[in-house]
């Protein structure tokens, strides 16, 4: 015999795992718009010269999905700029100069799309 806290637990697993299968059959088309707010911190040092370097920064970005039956997308940018005092992280082509202050830009562009195999399980790439 089974007691009841047993099924009751068996039958919310149950119902939890097939609750992707009800959203995904309501709708054939999904859009969503978003915004992003991320502290993050950049932190290292150079090859050439040994010197370690931190900054933080405040990134804002934006993010749009799409769904349509099995099938997802999506597309999101986010940038910021850390300043750095005292060292930076050198320049691809030359090391950057000895200064109190450097202020970096950087961006980031996200691309995914994937195809669902099962309302759990899906294969994706990302850009």
């Amino acid at each position: 015999m089974c007691n009841n806290n047993y099924i009751t637990k068996a039958t919310t697993t149950i119902i939890l795992l097939l609750l992707p299968c009800v959203i995904l059959a309501e709708s054939t088309l999904d859009m969503n718009l978003g915004a992003r707010h991320q502290l993050t911190t950049w932190e290292g040092s150079n090859d050439s010269t040994g010197n370690k370097f931190d900054a933080d920064a405040s990134m804002i970005g934006a993010d749009f999905t799409l769904r349509y039956n099995k099938f997802y997308g999506g597309v999101s940018l986010i940038g910021g700029r850390y300043k750095f005092k005292g060292n930076a992280p050198d320049r691809p082509t030359r090391a950057n100069p000895a200064s109190t202050s450097t202020t970096i830009r950087r961006a980031e562009f996200n691309l995914i799309g994937g195809y669902y195999i099962i309302p759990q399980l899906s294969i994706f790439f990302d850009l």
